[in-house]
């Protein structure tokens, strides 16, 4: 993907108010649950090519890891991750996290796009 896209992407402004997104977990799940449901739709998402999504729930993925409180519980989750997974993840958290919403006014960028950024 081109940079000037990628930049394009996340700069990207519309006069429609875009709500907070929503994570496709319950969240009254524990935190493992959570993280293995958002693994296992992402997997599918992507294979189903939903651009929007896989970002969605890359993001929340990696929302996931971020707030696991102990470090040897979050060494632990990301050990279960494929390693394109888990960069994958982490980098679209951390490309989002100041705007989460964003995510949905993309229009080119994708999670493979985005494992592909050196960070």
């Amino acid at each position: 993907m081109d940079f000037l896209l990628f930049l394009i992407d996340h700069q990207e402004t519309h006069l429609l108010e875009i709500g907070p997104m929503i994570p496709l977990y319950s969240e009254d799940m524990d935190i493992e649950k959570k993280f293995l449901k958002s693994y296992m739709q992402l997997q599918c998402l992507i294979q189903l090519k939903n651009r929007i999504l896989s970002l969605v729930n890359a993001y929340f993925i990696g929302k996931i890891l971020v707030e696991i409180e102990t470090t040897s519980e979050r060494f632990r989750m990301k050990r279960r991750l494929i390693k394109h997974y888990l960069t994958m993840t982490e980098y679209t958290f951390d490309l989002f996290e100041p705007n989460p919403s964003q995510i949905l006014r993309t229009k080119y960028v994708n999670v493979q796009d985005i494992r592909k950024i050196k960070h």
